[in-house]
Order: structure tokens, then C-alpha cells, then sequence
């Protein structure tokens, strides 16, 4: 992996940028929405008023949509590295781990984002009923359970595994 070329290190410093940005982005977001819940019940807080609420969703509005440009760009960069690194994974098994975690969780990411789009579409189009928002932020953290929390656990492994590249396989 030391001997790349200028197109594999421009793309692999694009990864490494999007990642972090994408994973900053997201646990900023993670954070922010499940403030706006009860714990117990995933009722919504009573201090969330009509008025409250349009202005903390949007304030979300941005957070939401940075992390649906964040994920894909992240995803593409990410793809074009490998492509144009022709790096083994067979011999960088820190490597082959990390792009394993990150196409299992793929589909459920893709998923979350179009619950993300459609509430972004909402809030842009003007179509903007709180009652629906609040039903579609909910169910964004419902419907896949811990997941979030798995994910984010595992991609802060996966900075672990960048920075000390264990399982590398010395010719």
C-alpha cells in the first residue's frame, strides 16, 4: 500500500476526507434527533411546541441533507481507490475488513437515506406537516432498531483499523 499512484492517493485522501466528514455529520445528527424524543416511549417532548418544532426541524434541514451529499460522495471516492489502486486485499486484511463493513452496511444506509430524502423533500417542497416529519424522523430511528449505534460503533473501528493496519500480510 506504500507504492500508490497519484490517482489512488488523490482518491484515497477524498475517502478518507468524505469518511470523516460523512461520520462527523452523522453522529451530529444521531445526537440531535434522538434529543427530540422520550426515551421510553419515543414520544416527542412536550417542550416542542408547533413553533419549536418548525425551527428545530429546520435547523436539522441542513444537518440531513450534508450527510445525504456526504455518504455517496464518500461511497464513490472510496470505489474509485479501489479501482485505481489495485491494492490485494488478500495481503491487507485491515483493509478487506474495513471495505467489508462498509458494503454490509451499505444497503441499510442506502435505505436511511431515502427516509432522510423524503423528509428533506417535505421540508423543501412546502408540503410541511409536523405531524409527518416527526412520524418520519421516528421511524428513521424505530425501523432499524440499534442499528445506528452499531453502525457508528463499527466505523470508529474501522478508523482503529486505518490507523494501525493489523492483519497485514509482509512479503
Amino acid at each position: 500500500m506504500n507504492n500508490l499512484n497519484k490517482p489512488a492517493k488523490y482518491f484515497l485522501f477524498l475517502t478518507v476526507l468524505f469518511f470523516c466528514l460523512w461520520l462527523g455529520g452523522y453522529v451530529g445528527r444521531q445526537l440531535t434527533v434522538f434529543r427530540l424524543f422520550e426515551p421510553e416511549n419515543m414520544a416527542l417532548k412536550s417542550m416542542y411546541n408547533e413553533v419549536g418544532l418548525t425551527q428545530v426541524i429546520n435547523i436539522l434541514l441542513p444537518v440531513i441533507t450534508y450527510n445525504l451529499i456526504m455518504y455517496p460522495a464518500f461511497i464513490l471516492s472510496l470505489i474509485l481507490f479501489l479501482i485505481t489502486s489495485h491494492i490485494n486485499l488478500k495481503k491487507e486484511g485491515w483493509l478487506f475488513i474495513s471495505v467489508t463493513i462498509i458494503f454490509i452496511t451499505l444497503p441499510f444506509e442506502v435505505y436511511l437515506s431515502t427516509l432522510d430524502y423524503e423528509l428533506v423533500s417535505k421540508i423543501l417542497t412546502g408540503s410541511f406537516n409536523s405531524d409527518k416529519i416527526v412520524k418520519i424522523l421516528r421511524e428513521r430511528i424505530t425501523i432499524l432498531g440499534s442499528f445506528p449505534l452499531i453502525e457508528t460503533f463499527a466505523y470508529f473501528a474501522i478508523i482503529g483499523l486505518f490507523l494501525f493496519k493489523p492483519l497485514r500480510k509482509v512479503q
